[in-house]
């Protein structure tokens, strides 16, 4: 039995695990083997242990979130060092691609661009039906959403943003300050619309692509892969290019790696983007009284 993602292709895009291989692969050697290997399912298996001992963690829970808050501060820090040299390594990653593939990777980043944008338009419409049952005119609401977006454009993280977005939602919808305050920095953690939506969109049209063949099986790996790593990804910068990075090196697909920087770049912000417009919009739902306009 193949469980996994039994590509094949010739782009080394082909995995076959046997059952007890699959098993096996679980269990890290150390606790520091999954973040080496970037080995996805090694890596849930930690996270959930992690959470597990902070759930029973009791009067000791508040001293582990600082380290936790301080390791996430020290990494959103690395984090956005890299990213500001990233446009180096995006000229480095379109000459591997262009080298390896020909003028063929520019209309296959066209098509991919293509449906990104399509799929934005869709999540836009699914938002706006969210909008409609609220019985708010969606029309009025995004106008006002618009400078918020723009807003979350230039900050690197919707944590980092969620004092700024607390105050302009109170501002500008009348929403309630105190429901806010509560509900906006655990969306910014938890929320997982931009990530699953379009990790998962651009893989399955990378697979479309390079494989000869995607089976169900593949499709649903990638899609709980895409899912767990998504859960503390949503509040960092650069997280389309960690995850993807994950997914690829999973599939055997390292030499597809550079177009996850060239994803990073074109999509990352567009991915935040959503994320704080499904904040926003879950947000106004839970309100208990109605927005203004």
């Amino acid at each position: 039995m193949d469980l996994g993602a039994p590509f094949n292709t010739g782009r080394h895009l082909k995995i076959e695990l046997s059952v007890p291989e699959f098993i096996s692969s679980l269990v890290p050697a150390d606790i520091l083997e999954p973040f080496q290997t970037l080995s996805p399912f090694p890596l849930i298996v930690v996270a959930v242990i992690m959470t597990y001992a902070f759930c029973f963690s009791e009067r000791h829970f508040d001293r582990m979130m600082n380290v936790v808050h301080m390791c996430y501060s020290l990494f959103s820090k690395m984090l956005e060092i890299i990213m500001s040299v990233l446009p180096v390594f995006i000229i480095a990653a379109f000459l591997d691609l262009y080298l390896s593939d020909g003028y063929i990777i520019l209309l296959y980043l066209g098509i991919l661009s293509f449906g990104v944008v399509v799929s934005t338009f869709v999540m836009i419409g699914y938002y706006s039906v969210r909008i409609m049952a609220k019985n708010i005119p969606v029309i009025p609401f995004l106008k006002k959403l618009a400078p918020l977006l723009y807003e979350n454009i230039k900050i690197n993280s919707p944590i980092d943003a969620a004092p700024y977005n607390i105050r302009y939602c109170e501002s500008s919808f009348n929403m309630d300050r105190r429901e806010l305050e509560v509900s906006m920095p655990m969306l910014a953690q938890i929320n997982l619309d931009g990530n699953c939506f379009f990790i998962m969109l651009i893989m399955l049209l990378i697979m479309l692509e390079y494989h000869d063949h995607v089976s169900a099986l593949n499709v649903a790996t990638v899609a709980l892969i895409v899912l767990f790593l998504s859960l503390g990804a949503p509040n960092q910068p650069g997280s389309l290019l960690i995850t993807m990075a994950v997914i690829l090196n999973y599939m055997n697909s390292n030499d597809l790696i550079p177009l996850a920087f060239i994803c990073e770049v074109f999509y990352g912000r567009l991915l935040n983007v959503v994320n704080v417009m499904g904040d926003v919009v879950t947000a106004v739902e839970k309100q208990e009284k109605q927005t203004g306009y």
